[in-house]
């Protein structure tokens, strides 16, 4: 464990980036932005849909931030690379997620970092 965040022993390769992508979802979800900042600093990828965890398959991290109001972690995500028009098997975005769910401030800063409104 570091900082509060569980790192797992890699038995295949990137196994330890799959973990870190997997926290990384689950720190979006629950709005843990510290966490988010650890995981990303430690290599986790800001556009993971998850690997090994079923909660995170298909949408982003950005996606499951916005969607639960986070901005904190939306601002985190979008400022360490995360794709605002990134879309899931659905054709659904974070920004599509965020104006479904009335987060004003979200669909905003989504905006404002390039989110397509074609198609949404």
């Amino acid at each position: 464990m570091l900082n509060g965040v569980i790192v797992e022993a890699a038995d295949a390769f990137d196994g330890s980036m799959i973990a870190a992508d997997d926290e990384l979802i689950k720190a979006s979800i629950q709005g843990d932005a510290d966490r988010a900042a650890v995981l990303l600093a430690q290599g986790a990828n800001p556009n993971t849909t998850g690997v090994t965890t079923a909660i995170g398959r298909g949408n982003t991290a950005l996606m499951w931030a916005a969607v639960e109001g986070h901005w904190a972690v939306v601002q985190l995500l979008l400022q360490q690379g995360a794709d605002p028009n990134w879309r899931n098997s659905a054709g659904f975005s974070a920004l599509m997620y965020a104006a479904e769910s009335d987060r004003r401030e979200i669909v905003i800063t989504l905006l404002d970092a390039g989110a397509a409104i074609e198609g949404t």
